[in-house]
């Protein structure tokens, strides 16, 4: 017979577990909102975790959720529900992608995973297959702005290049254009904290700022300010260098031949209005 503390510490861990092994019935919309509702504590860890262990298992509770999400996409994809999973199951894989990296800032000896890269490779391979032209995929790519890693990357220059609704190219611009801007701070965060290096390394692979290195002067092309914006092989991106050496990488959708402070106005406009649009 289980003494008290035994049948509690079993149910603790039942709970602890539960994201891998609750599942819901009903409609696809139903589904999402049960499993959408089971999630939503989780995505709350940082606020209440007050022990290594705590931030650690937090980080990846939130993870657990990624994979069922994804399930959703995959076994209704022609759902109206599947894009919100897929949202959903991309900000969870980039939440814990930040999460790990919080965590190994605070913690000395429990650290969390990052996100899984093989369902990272489903989920932009389910986002080719079944949604790569549809007109609903801005809200994903406004999540990616604040992706790490690279595949993301060349997941918004593929939608940028092949879906054919002019919103989500723009949105898909923002994005990508936001995303290289935070990679190429991190490189120079990275060169006057060597610490960093190691810890990009052991969460997204050994060759990840190389990686990310290649990705932003492949989307970058070098221009001046007062002259012709010039036009990368992709026909978006353009670096625009400072009177101080400084940097910043600008995308324009539409804005071959304009001047850097054409494009520098048109880029903010955008932005702003991106940032007050309804979710």
């Amino acid at each position: 017979m289980l003494r008290p503390s035994s049948v509690l510490a079993c149910h603790l861990f039942v709970l602890s577990f539960s994201p891998l092994i609750a599942a819901y019935d009903g409609t696809p919309a139903e589904q999402y909102a049960a499993l959408l509702n089971e999630y939503r504590p989780s995505s709350a860890w940082l606020r209440g975790a007050e022990t290594e262990l705590e931030r650690k298992e937090g980080v990846e509770r939130m993870g657990s959720f990624a994979p069922r999400f994804l399930e959703l996409v995959e076994k209704y994809p022609d759902d109206p529900i599947a894009l919100d999973a897929l949202k959903q199951a991309i900000q969870i894989a980039l939440s814990t992608d930040s999460g790990a990296l919080t965590t190994r800032e605070m913690n000395q000896n429990h650290f969390p995973r990052a996100s899984d890269p093989e369902l990272v490779g489903r989920t932009i391979a389910v986002l080719l297959r079944d949604h790569l032209a549809s007109e609903h995929l801005g809200p994903v790519c406004d999540r990616l702005r604040y992706a790490y890693r690279v595949e993301y990357a060349e997941l918004l220059r593929t939608i940028l290049r092949e879906n054919p609704h002019r919103e989500v190219q723009g949105i898909a611009c923002i994005s990508l254009a936001q995303f290289l801007n935070d990679r190429l701070r991190m490189l120079g965060l990275a060169e006057d904290r060597p610490e960093l290096v190691e810890r990009y390394g052991t969460l997204f692979g050994g060759d990840y700022l190389d990686e990310i290195r290649q990705s932003v002067l492949e989307g970058s092309a070098e221009i001046h300010p007062g002259h012709p914006a010039g036009i990368s092989r992709y026909g978006h991106a353009g670096r625009i260098s400072g009177a101080a050496g400084g940097g910043v990488i600008l995308f324009g959708y539409g804005l071959e031949g304009r001047t850097v402070e054409e494009i520098s106005a048109a880029l903010s406009s955008a932005i702003a209005a991106l940032e007050t649009a309804p979710r």
